[in-house]
C-alpha cells in the first residue's frame, strides 16, 4: 500500500456514452487535486486485508480516498461492519467488488460525515438482515453497479444525504429470515436522496406485502431526474412507493414495464408526488392504477408527461386516484393506449382533479364500464377539464367522460373550451359523456349529443370535427391536432381564452382570430423544450 499518490484515476471507457456536460464533469473530477489518492492498494495489498488496512489509515489521519492498482479484478469480503468516522472516498475503474459474502453489512456512515464510492460493484450481499449501507451523513454513489443482491431489507437506509449519479441498479431482491421486502435498493427514512442518469431494472419481487420494488419513500424526500425504472416489481408500487411523510419528485425519467398490484409503476399513500416529462410506458396493475396509484388522500401533480400502453386489472388504465381528500392536476401530458379491466381506460378519480391542456386517445374502460379517458366519482369532488381534447376512446357508456357521483354530496365535472369527439360506445354508436352532474363553463365541442344535456349556450353539438394523425407535432409530448375544416379552430374567443397562454405544446394563443378549443393551438410554432431545465425543479 503506498501513500500519498497524486495521480488521476483514468476515465473509465462507459464514459464515452454520457452527454458532453457529463464527461465534462467526469474529467474535472477526475483531475482534480483534492481526489488525488490518500492511500492506494496495490501490488501484495490487492486483498480484503490490503483494502481494510487502507480504510483503517485513511479514517485514523482524519480521512481522505483510497484508490487501487491492482493487476486483477479485487473483491473485498468484509467480516464486519465498517464504520465511516472520518470523510472516505473509495475510487475504483468499475474492477473492484464490494460484498458481504451473505453474511455482513458493509458500511455505516456517520452523523456529520461522508462516503464517497465511485466506480464499484456491490453484490452478493445475502440474507443479512442489516441494510448493507446505512447511512446518517453523507453518502455519494457515482456510476456503481449495484447487485445482484438478495439481503432481507433495502440494501441502503438514507437518513440523511444522499447522492446518485449514474450507475445501474440491476436484479436486487430480497431473502434471509426476518424479511422486510420494500424497496430492494433503497429506504429513505429522512433527509434528501437525489437520484440522477441512473438504470434501475429488475429489483423487488411481489410478495404480499412489499412496498416499492426499487425504492421505498418512508419520510423525507427522493428527487429522481433522467433516470430509467424497467421491470421492477411489488405488491404496492412496482418501482417506488411513498409513504404519508415521504415526498417524490420525478423529472425526465421513464418508467417501462414496472409490475404491481396496486401502482403499476408508483403508488403514494397520503404522500405527495409531482412529475415533470417523464414517461411511463406498458406498466402494469392486476388492480388499481396501472401506471400510478394514490390512495388514502395526498396530492398529486402530473406535467409535461406521457401515458401510454399502461394496464390495470381494475380502475385506472394509468392512473387511479382512491379518496376524495386527495387532489390532483394533470397538465400538457398525454394518455394514449392505456386499458382498464373496469372504470377508466386513462383516469379514474374519487378525488379532484384538474386536467389542462392535455390530450387523451384511444384508451379503454371495460365494454360495462364508463370513462374511456376519464371516470369522476367521489363525494364532493371536482373535476375541471380545461382546453382539453378527448377524442378516440371507448368505453360501455360515457366513452369520453363519465360521471357517476356517488354518495352525497356527489361529484362533478366542469368542462370548457374542450374537444369531446369520436368516443365510441361500439362500432356503431358513439358516446362522448354519460352520467349526471357534467357542467360546461362554456365554449366546448362534441361530434354527437351525448353531451347535450351538459352542453349548450356557448358549446356547439354535432360538430364539424377532423383531426391530424396522432403523433408528433412539436413540444415533448405527441398530440392530436385538428385538421382544416374543424369547427374547434378559432372557435374561443379571444377575451374567454383562459388564463394560460400557450396550448399542450407550449405554443402560445391564439394563432389566428381567435383561440382553438382542445389542447392545440393550430398554426403555433412552440419553443424548443428544455429537457435539463425544463421541469421546473430549480424554482
Amino acid at each position: 500500500m503506498n501513500a500519498s499518490k497524486p495521480s488521476c484515476p483514468r476515465l473509465r471507457r462507459e464514459h464515452s456514452a454520457l452527454p458532453a456536460c457529463r464527461l465534462l464533469a467526469v474529467a474535472l473530477l477526475s483531475c482534480n487535486p483534492a481526489l488525488a489518492d490518500d492511500a492506494v492498494v496495490d501490488g501484495a495489498e490487492c486483498t480484503s486485508a490490503g483494502f481494510f488496512a487502507a480504510l483503517a489509515d485513511v479514517q485514523g489521519s482524519g480521512g481522505g480516498t483510497i484508490g487501487f492498482d491492482c493487476p486483477a479484478p479485487l473483491t473485498v469480503l468484509f467480516d464486519v461492519r465498517r464504520q465511516i468516522s472520518s470523510d472516505v472516498a473509495i475510487v475504483a475503474d468499475g474492477d473492484v467488488t464490494l460484498t458481504g459474502n451473505g453474511v455482513q453489512a458493509l458500511f455505516q456512515v456517520f452523523d456529520d460525515r461522508s462516503l464517497r464510492l465511485r466506480g464499484v460493484r456491490i453484490r452478493d450481499n445475502v440474507g443479512t438482515t442489516q441494510h448493507a449501507i446505512e447511512n446518517f451523513g453523507t453518502l455519494t454513489l457515482e456510476d456503481v453497479q449495484v447487485g445482484p443482491n438478495a439481503p432481507s431489507r433495502s440494501l441502503i437506509a438514507n437518513y440523511d444525504t444522499l447522492l446518485v449519479r449514474g450507475g445501474v441498479f440491476e436484479n436486487n431482491t430480497f431473502s434471509g429470515a426476518g424479511i422486510v421486502p420494500d424497496g430492494a435498493v433503497l429506504t429513505n427514512e429522512g433527509g434528501t436522496a437525489t437520484i440522477e442518469d441512473a438504470v434501475f431494472a429488475g429489483n423487488g419481487q411481489t410478495p404480499a406485502a412489499s412496498l416499492g420494488g426499487a425504492i421505498l419513500v418512508s419520510a423525507g424526500t427522493v428527487v429522481v431526474r433522467r433516470t430509467d425504472f424497467a421491470d421492477n416489481r411489488a405488491f404496492d408500487g412496482g418501482a417506488i412507493f411513498v409513504d404519508p411523510a415521504g415526498e417524490l419528485r420525478v423529472a425526465g425519467s421513464r418508467f417501462i414495464g414496472n409490475d404491481a398490484t396496486y401502482g403499476g409503476a408508483i403508488e403514494s399513500q397520503t404522500g405527495v408526488v409531482a412529475i415533470a416529462g417523464s414517461r411511463f410506458v406498458e406498466n402494469t396493475a392486476a388492480a388499481l392504477g396501472g401506471a400510478i396509484w394514490q390512495r388514502n388522500g395526498g396530492d398529486l401533480a402530473i406535467d409535461t408527461s406521457l401515458f401510454d400502453g399502461n394496464t390495470a386489472g381494475d380502475d385506472g388504465g394509468a392512473v387511479s386516484l382512491l379518496d376524495a381528500a386527495g387532489n390532483a392536476s394533470i397538465r400538457n401530458s398525454t394518455f394514449v393506449r392505456n386499458l382498464s379491466a373496469a372504470h377508466g381506460g386513462a383516469v379514474y378519480s374519487a378525488s379532484d382533479i384538474q386536467l389542462r391542456a392535455s390530450t387523451f386517445h384511444d384508451n379503454e374502460a371495460a365494454a360495462d364500464s364508463g370513462g374511456g379517458a376519464l371516470y369522476q366519482t367521489g363525494s364532493g369532488a371536482v373535476a375541471i377539464l380545461d382546453d382539453v381534447t378527448v377524442v378516440g376512446n371507448r368505453a360501455g357508456y360515457g366513452a369520453g367522460i363519465a360521471n357517476f357521483p356517488g354518495a352525497a354530496p356527489g361529484s362533478t365535472i366542469y368542462v370548457q373550451r374542450s374537444i369531446v369527439a369520436a368516443n365510441a360506445i361500439d362500432a356503431t354508436a358513439s358516446g362522448n359523456c354519460a352520467g349526471g352532474e357534467i357542467v360546461s363553463l362554456g365554449y366546448n365541442l362534441s361530434d354527437d349529443t351525448y353531451c347535450g344535456s351538459a352542453f349548450g349556450g356557448d358549446d356547439l353539438l354535432d360538430a364539424t370535427l377532423p383531426f391530424l394523425a396522432f403523433g408528433e407535432h412539436g413540444g415533448p409530448t405527441p398530440t392530436l391536432p385538428p385538421a382544416a375544416g374543424s369547427d374547434a379552430i378559432d372557435f374561443v374567443p379571444t377575451a374567454a381564452c383562459g388564463i394560460d397562454p400557450v396550448d399542450q405544446r407550449g405554443a402560445p394563443r391564439p394563432a389566428g382570430v381567435a383561440c382553438d378549443a382542445g389542447a392545440v393551438e393550430v398554426g403555433a410554432v412552440p419553443a424548443p423544450f428544455d429537457r435539463v431545465f425544463g421541469d421546473g425543479f430549480e424554482d
